[in-house]
């Protein structure tokens, strides 16, 4: 008995220490005294709906961004992006159309905006802030190339892979309907604020986690990882390449279903800081 007790003491105080142990414990951001570059990603619809995205928009459903009541609700929701004060600009662009041309052209009065997101929010913004350069950040998968390499393996695994499926249309059937009709009844700002929240960006990322990802035993989460994620994974280098020092404030114009993945990519990576989109209000605070 009186082993029994010993024992049950050197546990109880050996419990004790390791929970004072970790109550001393240092936060891991304590340890990183890196400055970070701050990243606003704004994801968007594309304002001409050339459709060909996994997800498609009725035409039902589509605004016309250039008529007069959308032009002020842009002008709002351009006024509210300035407020992040970003000194670069870059767009979903593999440099065609080459933006930094337009935005030249357009400000010698050589250009007309035509309904492109890059030009009614990037070319605006650039515009109006004074910039001299928007840059191109899309970025070709890995996929492409392995096909030049590999056709025949690449081909096994693309297979009945074209991201649609009647299980990601039973589960997301309300989410999308829902979605569509906000698009066209709500005011582009607080539409923004809607498609650049974390929930939204949750289940707009979860999409590509069902489906034809389950395709085969390994073949679909092969062929995300190749063609989605490898796409968003080489848009972040490409936005660490224009990073000079802690100072940059880049401003990231992109597709919603991109914006989903760089958000988790950029919050994870310790030399950039990432701005909600709904905290512009309080940007100063950062």
């Amino acid at each position: 008995m009186i082993r029994v007790l010993i024992i049950l003491g050197l546990m109880t105080s050996f419990s004790g220490l390791c929970h004072g142990q970790q109550e001393n414990l240092i936060n891991p951001s304590a340890l990183f005294k890196i400055k970070a570059a701050k990243v606003l990603v704004v994801g968007t619809f594309h304002f001409e709906y050339p459709n060909l995205d996994a997800v498609k928009t009725d035409s039902l459903d589509q605004i016309d961004i250039l008529s007069n009541q959308k032009q002020a609700e842009l002008k709002e929701l351009i006024e509210y992006i300035k407020l992040f004060k970003p000194n670069k600009i870059g767009v979903e662009s593999f440099g065609n159309p080459n933006c930094t041309e337009r935005l030249r052209s357009f400000r010698n009065g050589n250009y007309t905006l035509t309904r492109d997101e890059r030009d009614q929010l990037g070319v605006r913004i650039a515009h109006e802030l004074n910039l001299d350069t928007i840059y191109a950040l899309d970025a070709y998968p890995i996929y492409s190339e392995l096909n030049n390499v590999i056709p025949d393996f690449i081909d096994s695994l693309s297979t009945d892979f074209d991201y649609a499926h009647a299980e990601i249309d039973s589960i997301y059937k309300d989410f999308f309907s829902y979605d569509g009709a906000l698009e066209k009844s709500i005011e582009l700002l607080d539409y923004f604020m809607y498609m650049n929240s974390k929930a939204y960006h949750k289940y707009m990322k979860g999409y590509y986690y069902l489906g034809d990802f389950k395709n085969s035993k390994y073949s679909g989460a092969d062929m995300t990882t190749i063609h989605y994620f490898s796409r968003n994974l080489r848009i972040l280098r490409r936005i660490q390449d224009i990073v000079e020092n802690e100072n940059d404030r880049i401003l990231v114009i992109f597709g919603n279903s991109h914006a989903s993945a760089l958000r988790d990519f950029i919050t994870d990576c310790p030399t950039l800081d990432y701005i909600e989109f709904s905290e512009l209000s309080n940007i100063e605070d950062r």
